[in-house]
């Protein structure tokens, strides 16, 4: 095996006989060439040989995102796990996460960019792509649970197009869009406000994923009220005088407003939407 001496001497070897046929130039110019060119290859031969970058997920990364896609209605064995070349650095390696076939666009890698994690990902072809700085490792899974959310949407309208007499059996397996806010008076363990309602990521037996405010939350099924359409109504919340009295909450914005007595449909000063008061009340 050829050692880095020797490789040394044949770039050097190389270089002379290259440029044996240009005339000595004063003051060893020609030679002062031949060490330059050298000292590039040697340069060039180095970067090759550089060791590549791995930046692949830890075996406890990848449980938490396997624990989200068994949340999830989609069939856990249509995704597989790969090695893929980074898209932001060149050299380094990164893992991927695929759903569907070979063929199928849908992806999602877990890169770096400028030494910061960076997701990339498309469930629909090259259209349907985003790309995020996703800052530290536990806002990955908001990023994955809304890729999942999204490959459950592709998933139904492109069932529902099918005409095979299974389809509505698969159908029913996917996810549908669902809301979530809370149900009790205090909830001072998570971040959710009185009367907002907030789209569900994914759900366990016992606990339900949230996007509260771009944030993907954790929160039990027991302090929760779970609605599986959007709502469209005011959520009235009710609390003694001396800390305001009584409020709505927009079911779109989640802005407060002042309950207004006598008015059948209110409209919200920051969405514009116009919707009915609900009846039920809660206490807060």
């Amino acid at each position: 095996m050829m050692g880095a001496l020797d490789r040394d001497r044949l770039d050097r070897r190389s270089t002379t006989a290259h440029y044996a046929h240009c005339p000595i130039d004063v003051d060893g110019a020609r030679h002062a060439r031949v060490r330059q060119l050298t000292r590039r290859k040697r340069l060039r031969r180095l970067a090759s040989e550089r060791p590549v970058e791995r930046w692949l997920l830890l075996a406890s990364q990848r449980i938490e995102v396997e624990a989200l896609i068994r949340d999830s209605t989609l069939n856990p064995t249509a995704f597989r796990w790969s090695v893929r070349h980074s898209e932001t650095t060149s050299g380094a390696q990164i893992t991927r996460l695929e759903y569907g076939s070979a063929r199928s666009p849908a992806f999602f890698q877990f890169d770096r960019y400028r030494h910061q994690h960076y997701a990339v990902y498309s469930w629909d072809g090259p259209e349907q792509r985003e790309e995020h700085f996703t800052g530290p490792w536990s806002q990955h899974a908001l990023h994955v649970a809304r890729w999942l959310a999204h490959l459950g949407e592709h998933e139904r309208r492109r069932l529902s197009l099918e005409p095979d007499p299974g389809r509505q059996l698969r159908t029913a397996m996917v996810a549908t869009q669902r809301w979530a806010r809370s149900s009790v008076d205090f909830v001072v363990t998570y971040p959710l406000r009185r009367g907002a309602w907030y789209p569900v990521l994914s759900a366990g037996p016992d606990e339900v994923v949230l996007d509260v405010r771009h944030h993907a939350v954790i929160v039990p099924w027991s302090v929760l009220e779970i609605s599986d359409t959007r709502p469209s109504r005011w959520s009235l919340v009710l609390r003694d005088g001396t800390l305001g009295g009584p409020y709505l909450v927009c079911p779109d914005c989640a802005a407060r407003m002042s309950l207004q007595v006598g008015l059948d449909r209110v409209p919200c000063d920051r969405c514009h939407g116009v919707y009915e008061v609900e009846s039920s009340v809660q206490a807060e």
